[in-house]
């Protein structure tokens, strides 16, 4: 039996990981005045377009195929988080160990503490990982009060209220991704994968 989430294999890394941010927003312009409203919805999430670079079929290419057929196509989860984006920003100095300051929270802004008193502990763009869901940083450059607490304007928002003292991932962050395709396929140009295997997942929640 498979147990989820899968790991990606460490080897090679992926070439390029492009993040989408999704969200569900319509609107509808008036026919008298040119008005425009706007209607919010709830949802948003991730998706990512993984490309891998040209690799020999043992050990990499079946490593990789193996983990796409594992998955089952839309039924299993794996793991993934930004190549890029696993340290973030701030003093460099140590940062403590944040956590959710308070249950109940909703939106956009979470309120946390355990950081560093007084530090430069995120940057604009930084990622944290709040239990399963990863969320990027969109306020500036965040900077831990006295007793260690900050509040943190986070993209997309809570999708749903974490405990009190859920710790806040900001170094190797990862979400949970589902494939969104049944279908995923790769080709052979002997010694390699031609061209590379792509494929698309979104965040599953």
């Amino acid at each position: 039996m498979v147990t989820y989430p899968l790991d990606i294999p460490p080897t090679p890394a992926p070439k390029a990981v492009r993040f989408i941010a999704q969200t569900v927003v319509s609107a509808s312009r008036s026919p008298f005045t040119g008005q425009r409203q706007v209607y919010v919805h709830p949802a948003a999430w991730w998706q990512i377009q993984v490309t891998l670079p040209p690799m020999k079929r043992h050990p990499y290419g079946e490593s990789w195929i193996s983990f796409l057929v594992r998955l089952n196509g839309m039924e299993g989860t794996f793991q993934i988080g930004d190549p890029l984006g696993q340290n973030p920003g701030g003093t460099g100095a140590p940062k403590g160990s944040p956590h959710v300051a308070g249950a109940g929270q909703t939106g956009r802004v979470v309120q946390t503490d355990g950081w560093t008193p007084s530090t430069w502990v995120l940057s604009l763009g930084d990622w944290v990982q709040i239990g399963t869901g990863l969320y990027k940083v969109t306020n500036g450059n965040i900077v831990s009060n006295a007793s260690g607490g900050a509040a943190l304007e986070i993209w997309p928002p809570l999708r749903s209220s974490p405990a009190d003292n859920t710790p806040i991932i900001f170094t190797n962050t990862v979400g949970i991704f589902k494939l969104d395709s049944n279908q995923n396929g790769w080709g052979w140009s002997e010694p390699q994968i031609e061209a590379g295997l792509t494929f698309s997942a979104s965040e599953a929640f």
